[in-house]
């Protein structure tokens, strides 16, 4: 379990169960087909993938429907690919 230091109540509030426990949490840059940054917090739980836009709630995925996740070697870009959704693709991932 991971300490909560970017999630917050709110966010949890918005948790599909709200006793889920934040296995990863980062703030990151999410880019749209155009390269223009968002700022958005990722929340991984055991069941689901939570993407925040400040306190509300942006997308959420089940991680059984995730098929890929691609990292770059040379940069800290990764993109999620979800075949039924669009594709979450992230800068500044660590870890």
């Amino acid at each position: 379990m991971v300490e909560s230091t970017i999630v917050t109540p709110e966010m949890v509030a918005q948790f599909t169960d709200s006793s889920e426990p934040v296995m990863f949490q980062a703030s990151v840059a999410k880019l749209s087909r155009f390269n223009i940054e968002q700022r958005r917090v990722v929340v991984l739980t055991g069941d689901h993938i939570y993407l925040f836009d400040k306190n509300s709630l942006n997308r959420r995925h089940r991680v059984t429907n995730m098929s890929a996740i691609i990292k770059s070697t040379i940069s800290t870009e990764a993109v999620l690919v979800f075949p039924s959704a669009k594709d979450l693709r992230m800068q500044n991932l660590t870890a």
